[in-house]
């Protein structure tokens, strides 16, 4: 409600006197001269407690009452208490006396002697309303001291307002707004909620000037600075996606860096975002709907940079494997989940971070010995991936530029390799561990996770680069078994990655898109690349890879196979440092040979032995 609106159907006179001195106090406020506005404390404590009281019993349930009217009991004036004990005291004498006169008329009645039992029932319930009018009036005094305007009540001594008309707030409504106060020291706005959501409602134009009276919003501040704008009442065309646009339309005037959804917020247990104001141990909560908050700082600008593998955490419980390579915009870690799916895609403009993401993902697996990983660098000239020779299989397209010959028949053969070998290892899998499905039981060593990643895929499937028909031929059939992989692996525990910073149809063929469980879309410069990585974005989508700034490479947004979206940003290794982790990995799997042959039985040892001297026999018959 409008600051003003509280006044009406007030005496003219006593209307000018109150506008005034609230004018006065808001002025006070803005201008920095009121202090000490929350003084007490004790007070404030105990409106913490009702508010928790509430969130857990629920706002009309007797614990909360009897505490409400407690605390309202301790700040209205010692007059008013006593008038409210003093009236009890006689309203109660007389219930006494009518209830036991009612009863014994009644008594009478059913004895059979001449009272009437109308008139005794009609004793008693007088005496039921005069007890319940009685508390009624109590709580309605204390309501209209407590909550009278939904004023600053911290800053005013209510016993020598002279409204005549005092506005009655319900619980959820207190609730709302007494956190919504803004002090000098608590605020640099310095502004109440209501004043400052109107201030931001006219900027975003979200109703005209004559429509203030009719439609409020209130605005807040975090401990971080961060801005809550909520629209209680709005006009009925007000969607949320309206609220996003208009939100964004003042970023650059209030030092806004993003725009988030209040739906697309982290809730609390009764489905409410709930925030730490500034300066104490109070929270505010506001509902979802009509709620967006503006950010003055976005934690994926910090970065996520890690110098030893082991900081990335990697979790294997047998429902899949968790690597906890990436921030969200909470700033909590969060994995990357690989688990019943068997294709994904990755799209993104060049320096966005899609081989860094990669990199981060594989070395953390290669680490804890969790993949058998092949590599297919079709940029030809890259050195992203030298840092996994002799942990991975890793080729590069080549090309002879003097015949214009290819190896595209040896990256057919390494993807066809890929699929055959997946698949045919399932019956030894299913005979050790009594499942069908790879992703049911945790991964081991010797049951590694299969990845095939193919880095600017474009260059294999887009068959308008081909320079022969024989290539083109090679190209439809390196596609073929790239869908093969994505629509049959699921529980097999292969996983192909396609890569591309050239995001178009031809580039990323339907089959595979559609069957990709996991899609990531960098930065991009166009809603159609992104439509394409992603797919169509579902209704009331507020995160897109379009948003994302030069200035934090490596976020992106991420798609699960129901479509829902959320932006993270991954996180990243130097070069040298890259290199120095998985030297180490390489000198820890020499170790391990050693020790395992050091280790090996009798039994292995003559088996071995005659699978040597079989060797040399067949080598001296060829001689």
């Amino acid at each position: 409600m409008g600051l003003h609106d509280n006044f009406n159907n007030v005496g003219l006179h006593e209307v000018e006197d109150e506008r005034g001195e609230v004018e006065r106090l808001y002025d006070s406020m803005v201008d920095g001269r009121l202090k000490n506005t929350n003084k007490d404390n004790r007070k404030q404590r105990k409106f913490l407690e009702l508010e928790q009281i509430g969130m857990d019993y629920g706002f009309y349930e007797k614990k909360f009452n009897k505490k409400h009217k407690k605390i309202m009991q301790d700040n209205a004036p010692r007059k008013m208490n006593s008038k409210h004990r003093t009236v009890k005291l006689i309203a109660y004498i007389i219930a006494l006396f009518t209830f036991a006169s009612g009863m014994t008329t009644l008594g009478r009645s059913v004895s059979g002697l001449n009272d009437s039992f109308l008139w005794g029932l009609i004793k008693i319930i007088i005496t039921v309303l005069l007890v319940v009018g009685v508390k009624f009036w109590q709580k309605r005094e204390l309501l209209q001291y407590n909550y009278p305007d939904l004023m600053v009540h911290h800053s005013v001594d209510k016993s020598e307002m002279r409204l005549t008309e005092r506005v009655q707030v319900t619980i959820e409504e207190f609730f709302a707004n007494i956190f919504a106060k803004k002090d000098k020291d608590d605020n640099d706005s310095d502004m109440n909620a209501l004043m400052f959501g109107k201030q931001l409602a006219n900027k975003m134009k979200l109703w005209g000037g004559n429509d203030n009276k009719h439609f409020s919003a209130e605005a807040y501040q975090d401990v971080k600075g961060n801005i809550y704008f909520h629209t209680e009442n709005a006009p009925a065309d007000l969607t949320q996606q309206k609220l996003l646009e208009a939100s964004k339309e003042i970023k650059d005037e209030y030092g806004i860096v993003t725009v988030r959804d209040g739906r697309q917020l982290e809730t609390n247990q009764n489905g409410r975002i709930q925030f730490e104001m500034p300066n104490s141990d109070k929270y505010m909560t506001l509902p979802v709907q009509n709620t967006m908050l503006l950010m003055k700082h976005n934690p994926l600008e910090d970065g996520f940079v890690i110098s030893d593998i082991d900081e990335i955490e990697v979790k294997n419980e047998g429902h899949g494997v968790e690597v906890f390579n990436s921030i969200d915009i909470n700033n909590e870690i969060v994995p990357t989940v690989l688990k019943e799916y068997a294709g994904v895609t990755i799209g993104g403009v060049p320096g966005a971070g899609k081989s860094a993401f990669l990199i981060t993902l594989c070395s953390a697996l290669l680490k804890r010995d969790l993949i058998d990983l092949t590599i297919i660098d079709l940029k030809g000239t890259s050195t992203d991936w030298n840092a996994f020779e002799g942990l991975a299989n890793v080729m590069q397209l080549e090309t002879n530029y003097d015949t214009g010959e290819t190896n595209l028949q040896e990256i057919l053969d390494t993807i066809t390799d890929f699929a055959n070998g997946t698949e045919e290892r399932m019956k030894a899998f299913t005979e050790e561990t009594g499942t069908t499905n790879f992703w049911h039981v945790p991964v081991t060593p010797k049951h590694k996770i299969r990845m095939i990643v193919l880095d600017e895929c474009q260059e294999v499937f887009n068959t308008q680069g081909a320079s022969s028909s024989e290539e083109k031929q090679i190209m439809q059939k390196i596609e073929r078994q790239a869908t093969r992989i994505v629509k049959k692996h699921r529980s097999l525990g292969g996983i192909a990655v396609f890569a591309t910073q050239s995001v178009t149809r031809e580039n990323l063929p339907i089959d595979i898109r559609r069957n990709s469980g996991l899609r990531i879309a960098f930065r991009m410069t166009e809603s159609t690349a992104e439509a394409i990585t992603l797919g169509d974005a579902p209704k009331g989508t507020t995160v897109f890879a379009t948003d994302i700034g030069s200035n934090i490479p490596g976020t992106a947004v991420i798609a699960d196979e129901t479509g829902k979206r959320r932006m993270i940003r991954y996180a990243f290794i130097g070069g040298k440092d890259l290199e120095n982790e998985m030297q180490k990995v390489k000198q820890e799997r020499q170790i391990e040979l050693v020790n395992n042959s050091k280790n090996e039985t009798d039994e292995e040892k003559q088996r071995r032995n005659k699978i040597n001297e079989l060797k040399r026999q067949q080598a001296n018959k060829n001689a």
